[in-house]
């Protein structure tokens, strides 16, 4: 600018100047912010990468289990611990093939951490867990895991339409699809948005209770030997709760039920009722 007062050189000139040197800076400072957020999402590529290669181990690894609903379930003397804190200790839980089991126990007892468990992902810290006869160590993870429905408290929801969500991803007829919205009370819902309806992550664009529901579609729709329901139906009116609850007992499948505030006509419905801090008290 100073030779341009001068006289000594052009504005045109200087601002040609001033043109390529923006031409040659922006390149670099992308390129220096590309390699920045390359650095920043390192951590993240290192933990999908070992989470594939967990998968792929465990899809290879382990004992296949028969799809069916003729496995019984045994844990005996089991202690678990996550972070040198017992959760659960000295349980012995038998399950048998269909069975309609409800177990209550207070809040924050471990019931949640049983399911998980039983579906193969927090190791005993002692005792055994056998699925149909199998030790669940000895099983392939993949294969247990998918013996196992599950109806969360706060379920996940992808990014993707109403239909993907439900199915995630599986190939199901529409018949089978509306059958599941049915019970689980989402025709309304479907009715007004329809099964190509985007859900935002996490269901931010939908209620508690829709998002629940979708849960419920899910467990219905999949079908697997064993569904397991985690407080599955709180966010409900008593009257669907009802409904939802006299789909799971009426199938095929062995239910296993969690809870703490149930009430006594309700427990009446189960085949058992098991009370998981009694269990553990008289075992210990």
């Amino acid at each position: 600018m100073w030779r341009v007062i001068q006289g000594t050189l052009t504005l045109a000139s200087f601002m040609g100047i001033v043109q390529l040197s923006n031409d040659l800076r922006n390149p670099l400072l992308d390129a220096l912010d590309a390699y920045n957020q390359r650095n920043a999402a390192k951590p993240v590529l290192n933990r999908i990468r070992t989470a594939e290669k967990a998968m792929a181990a465990a899809t290879d690894a382990g004992q296949a289990l028969p799809q069916t609903a003729a496995n019984s379930l045994m844990i005996e003397h089991a202690t678990v611990k996550i972070a040198n804190r017992t959760i659960l200790h000295d349980i012995t839980l038998h399950i048998t093939p269909g069975e309609k089991v409800l177990l209550m126990a207070p809040s924050g007892f471990g019931k949640s951490t049983l399911l998980r468990v039983l579906q193969g992902e927090i190791p005993l810290a002692s005792g055994t867990y056998t699925v149909g006869g199998i030790s669940a160590s000895q099983i392939n993870r993949v294969a247990l895991r998918q013996h196992f429905g599950l109806v969360k408290q706060t379920p996940f929801l992808f990014n993707d339409t109403l239909r993907y969500n439900i199915t995630l991803g599986a190939s199901f007829s529409d018949k089978a699809v509306m059958t599941a919205v049915q019970t689980a009370g989402l025709a309304a819902l479907v009715a007004d948005k329809g099964l190509d309806y985007q859900v935002v992550e996490n269901g931010q664009n939908l209620s508690g209770g829709q998002i629940q529901r979708i849960e419920i579609a899910r467990a219905l729709l999949h079908q697997r030997p064993v569904l397991l329901a985690d407080e599955a139906t709180s966010a409900l009116d008593d009257q669907l709760a009802d409904k939802v609850r006299r789909e799971f007992l009426s199938g095929p499948e062995t239910l296993i039920e969690v809870g703490h505030q149930v009430p006594a006509a309700v427990q009446a419905q189960y085949d058992r009722v098991i009370h998981l801090d009694q269990l553990s008290a008289q075992s210990a």
